[in-house]
């Protein structure tokens, strides 16, 4: 199989311009250039607007700019999704910066795993506070990013899509992604505690589709400060908690959410990957505490 490669994203404020002109300057930049790269403005004029001019000033080959309704991330990705042409598709976010050769890594993968449906690729913290670094990598999954995994490609249950591809017509056979879900429109529905990726997953994996892990398509995800906050820990730490409790009543192993706290549990609170000031220990310490108690609570919620 030939792979053709599309890249979806999209954005729903001008106040994010400068993240999304970091990743389309990554995309630029990729070693591979043979792909399309589609961007949805989520209902704001002029964001519309500045994303042309960012695309044009950039010179970005082979872009498409579309715009949406203000509808939220799932049906951004949706409309996106139908525009592409690519027998794959990526979705990543707006805050990301593409490594050189994420491209070159994400075909090579699928041109050499040809019974993958979907695979999530590698993301490290990109801090925009830099002394937030303290931050514990066993609790990088609460900012959306990787190294808490090994590094080494294995099939795995959930797609993230900070940075995920699959195959475009495996997506739009299952459906694509539940557009009352998402960030916003999942609150508003009543789904506050379902992920849109995580439930697309299923599906798909319902069908008999098989996602992978691949450290080698590699991203940076930029953290911002309020993001490594207790409060913002613990919520999130609940939230994944009460997700998981979601997913294994809809059929879901229990040991997803059991292997989510053995790797917690697992990595030494005196790890020195992030410094190795006792301030910063403690802190990690007490963050990692209060995220396994935040995600026991969600579990038994």
């Amino acid at each position: 199989m030939k792979v053709q490669l599309s890249i979806v994203t999209s954005s729903y404020t001008v106040s994010r311009i400068l993240f999304l002109e970091k990743l389309l300057s990554s995309i630029c930049s990729q070693s591979f250039k043979d792909f399309e790269t589609i961007v949805v403005a989520d209902g704001n004029e002029d964001l519309y607007s500045d994303i042309l001019a960012l695309v044009h000033r950039l010179n970005l080959p082979d872009a498409k700019v579309l715009q949406t309704s203000s509808s939220g991330a799932s049906a951004c990705r949706n409309f996106g999704l139908k525009s592409a042409s690519g027998n794959i598709v990526a979705f990543v976010d707006d805050d990301v910066v593409l490594d050189n050769d994420w491209a070159q890594e994400t075909i090579l993968f699928f041109e050499t795993n040809s019974t993958a449906t979907g695979l999530v690729g590698s993301a490290r913290p990109l801090w925009m506070n830099p002394q937030d670094s303290w931050f514990p990598v066993p609790l990088y999954w609460i900012v959306s990013c990787t190294d808490w995994f090994k590094q080494e490609t294995r099939e795995v249950t959930n797609m993230w899509t900070m940075n995920c591809v699959a195959k475009r017509d495996d997506v739009l056979t299952c459906g694509g992604f539940q557009e009352q879900l998402g960030p916003q429109k999942g609150r508003e529905a009543g789904y506050a505690f379902l992920a849109e990726d995580f439930e697309l997953s299923k599906r798909l994996r319902a069908t008999g589709g098989k996602i992978f892990y691949v450290p080698s398509v590699k991203c940076r995800h930029h953290v911002q400060h309020s993001q490594v906050e207790m409060r913002y820990v613990i919520q999130r730490s609940l939230w994944i908690g009460r997700e998981r409790k979601i997913m294994a009543r809809l059929g879901e192993n229990q040991d997803v959410e059991a292997g989510t706290l053995r790797t917690a549990l697992r990595f030494p609170l005196n790890n020195d990957s992030n410094g190795n000031s006792i301030i910063s220990k403690l802190r990690g310490a007490l963050a990692i505490s209060a995220a396994l108690i935040s995600i026991s609570v969600g579990l038994l919620s």
